[in-house]
């Protein structure tokens, strides 16, 4: 029993404890709240999603990639940095965008938000129609698209077309292109 005084009489605990026991009241609680949920493994979203990367990855017999191509033919190839932001900001909102558009302009979001999650989070029913995009946020997509990736590239972009690619992985590392499907074009 002496050395756990030892060790709680220099602790952060005992020190907030001395300074403000509210504070000390509020952290103890949620030490053990985290402590709890983390052998419970009960989800608590946003904090805790136990399976958010938990699913193997199973190898496909063919993959889908988006290749950007703009005014005559130009390939957008972003290189690899650390830093890569603009990756994210070029293929992400495009990939949301072009589900959104296979779904009829529906966002995905929208289903899920009003049939699941407003049904067992009553208090915010009313906010739920602010919480996914309509279609006027569908709408300034492509110019709003055109515009960033003029920033990207630094130069005025006329057009852009984005193809659906089906590539094949064979077993010696070699890629082989399938088929080739033009999913969008901005003007």
């Amino acid at each position: 029993m002496k050395f756990f005084k030892n060790i709680f009489k220099n602790s952060y605990f005992r020190k907030l404890y001395l300074k403000d026991k509210f504070l000390f009241g509020f952290v103890l609680l949620f030490t053990v709240a985290a402590i709890l949920v983390n052998f419970t493994r009960l989800e608590t979203s946003p904090f805790f999603l136990w399976k958010l990367y938990s699913e193997r990855y199973y190898p496909k017999e063919e993959y889908n990639i988006y290749e950007i191509r703009f005014n005559d033919g130009d390939l957008l190839d972003l290189k690899h940095t650390w830093n890569s932001p603009q990756h994210e900001f070029l293929t992400g909102p495009l990939d949301y965008y072009l589900s959104v558009k296979a779904k009829n302009g529906m966002d995905p979001w929208q289903n899920y938000l009003e049939n699941y999650w407003a049904v067992k989070h009553q208090a915010f029913k009313s906010i739920v129609h602010g919480l996914y995009n309509h279609a006027s946020q569908f709408e300034a997509f492509p110019q709003w698209y055109r515009k960033y990736l003029s920033q990207i590239e630094k130069k005025d972009i006329k057009n852009i077309y984005v193809l659906n690619k089906k590539i094949r992985f064979e077993n010696d590392g070699t890629v082989n292109e399938i088929s080739s499907d033009t999913l969008l074009v901005i003007k």
